[in-house]
């Protein structure tokens, strides 16, 4: 199980890393990226990277976190959007999500995480962001799409770890 979760991390992450970085090249993509990426994380991470049948997890519960999950991903793409205000929104937004979506699944699935798993793989979360605020002046998809791949494989090694 934990090798599937891990071999999904790797596919999700590698498309969320194409999709952003065919905004640096293809225009008409931008309003394909705008549309989805405003919710697909928050849909797909979830479900590839939690075994909710293996767990024994209700239909409520799922649901609850699926939720949780994408109201986490809109809020920080909300976040994330003030960018040219707010200098490190990019970084706070991926603590902030990764805290908050690690929180929910120890609480609402069981998963077996500790406090200073969560905050370490937090502030990971959040310093993936770090070369998206350097090098956004040379290549804002590239960057961006790196940071969304490697948010999106700290975040699925410790979910994989986590489960039973």
């Amino acid at each position: 199980m934990k090798s599937k979760i891990l071999r999904n991390c790797l596919i999700f992450g590698f498309l969320y890393f194409l999709l952003s970085t065919s905004i640096d090249y293809i225009d008409t993509f931008k309003v394909f990226y705008m549309i989805f990426m405003q919710f697909l994380p928050g849909v797909t991470f979830p479900i590839s990277t939690t075994n909710y049948k293996q767990n024994k997890i209700s239909n409520t519960k799922i649901i609850i976190h699926l939720i949780l999950s994408v109201l986490i991903y809109y809020g920080n793409c909300w976040l994330f959007s003030y960018e040219n205000k707010f200098y490190l929104s990019t970084v706070v937004a991926g603590f902030i999500g990764s805290f908050l979506y690690l929180i929910c699944s120890k609480f609402i699935l069981k998963f077996k995480l500790k406090l200073k798993e969560i905050l370490i793989v937090s502030l990971i979360s959040g310093i993936c962001f770090l070369p998206n605020i350097i090098f956004n002046k040379y290549s804002y998809g590239i960057t961006l799409g790196f940071a969304l791949l490697t948010w999106t494989l700290t975040n699925g090694i410790l979910i994989s770890r986590a489960q039973k």
